[in-house]
């Protein structure tokens, strides 16, 4: 093996490295929003509106999801909840938010705001000072070619 190769194996190993500590960075960050917002909506006797669905990413499925579905689960696929048939109906969260009032609820997003342009704004109405969202890692790869393939609109 050649010092080109050898030098390509590292980058690639890194950029492993970094992505699976970017997840798992997520995940934690995930569990801990969702707690705090679940806690708020019981103290403030609102419903928990969840944005993205709890099993989706392959890092929940490895290590289980790190979220709940809350009352709502609103995930153009659908949400894999088996606790509430209502919530496992795909749904698109703007036009959903859109339909609720202002302050109304407690809203948890898990990194697909930055898919839907407008999204943010209608979640910090209907949530006010009640929305938790996980954020996408700045050195994540995901967020990099998300941005490289225009798939991210904010």
């Amino acid at each position: 093996m050649n010092s080109f190769n050898i030098i390509v194996l590292i980058i690639v190993i890194l950029a492993i490295v970094n992505e699976l500590l970017c997840a798992y960075l997520r995940y934690m960050e995930g569990k801990k929003l969702y707690n705090e917002a679940y806690g708020v909506s019981i103290r403030e006797q609102k419903r928990l509106i969840v944005i993205g669905n709890p099993t989706a990413s392959w890092k929940n499925y490895i290590m289980g999801p790190s979220y709940g579905c809350g009352d709502l689960c609103i995930d153009i696929a659908g949400c894999k909840c088996a606790n509430l048939k209502k919530r496992t109906k795909p749904l698109e969260a703007l036009s959903t938010l859109k339909a609720m009032s202002t302050n109304s609820v407690v809203i948890f997003e898990s990194g697909t705001k930055h898919l839907v342009p407008g999204l943010e704004e209608e979640m910090n109405r209907v949530g006010g000072n009640n929305v938790y969202t996980v954020n996408l890692n700045d050195t994540s790869l995901i967020l990099f070619l998300s941005h490289y393939t225009g798939s991210v609109f904010t």
